[in-house]
């Protein structure tokens, strides 16, 4: 946990509190990619992206949902700080088998957005977006769990069906 605030404390604020509640999870971050040296945290200067993040804010989906969505992949879920039994808050971390240029992340973060429905936050288009790393209020509720499967690998992905071709599933999945 980061934050002062209890889980009661922090979910009875407002949204006109966003200061106090961006200041009770701000902590340290992590991103799945890899930068130009010495060029900053931009777009502009992502090298490779590594994997993609899947925001799930939308309340409602759970794990099995998840598990079904994403079939066989390799994936991290954990709870982010907002998240509530009642209202379920996701980020969902799918590492790449190969990494990919930061030009071929929105097409990739579409296709896993076609799979969930349309409800993901869009902010995992954005090469360079920032995540904070996993935590809740201190008495807060907080679920976490690595699905085994196999790693995602963006050639894999039909150009005619939002769904996988599950061919070069098969055929991927046993030369690794």
């Amino acid at each position: 946990s980061r934050g002062k605030l209890s889980f009661n404390e922090y979910h009875l604020l407002s949204p006109m509190d966003k200061p106090i509640r961006d200041g009770e999870k701000d902590g340290l971050g992590w991103l799945a990619v890899v930068f130009n040296p010495s060029e900053g945290r931009t777009n502009e200067n992502v090298n490779k992206v590594t994997g993609l993040v899947l925001d799930i804010d939308t309340g409602g989906v759970k794990r099995e949902f998840m598990e079904e969505t994403l079939m066989g992949f390799e994936f991290f879920a954990h709870t982010t700080y907002s998240h509530t039994p009642e209202n379920p808050k996701w980020r969902v971390i799918i590492p790449f088998k190969f990494p990919l240029s930061p030009s071929m992340l929105e097409g990739v973060f579409n296709h896993f957005n076609d799979l969930f429905g349309g409800i993901l936050d869009t902010c995992g288009k954005k090469p360079s977006q920032l995540y904070y790393i996993p935590s809740c209020p201190f008495d807060g509720p907080f679920e976490s769990f690595l699905h085994s499967g196999i790693i995602f690998d963006h050639l894999t992905i039909n150009a005619d069906s939002p769904r996988l071709n599950s061919n070069k599933i098969n055929s991927s999945s046993q030369a690794t």
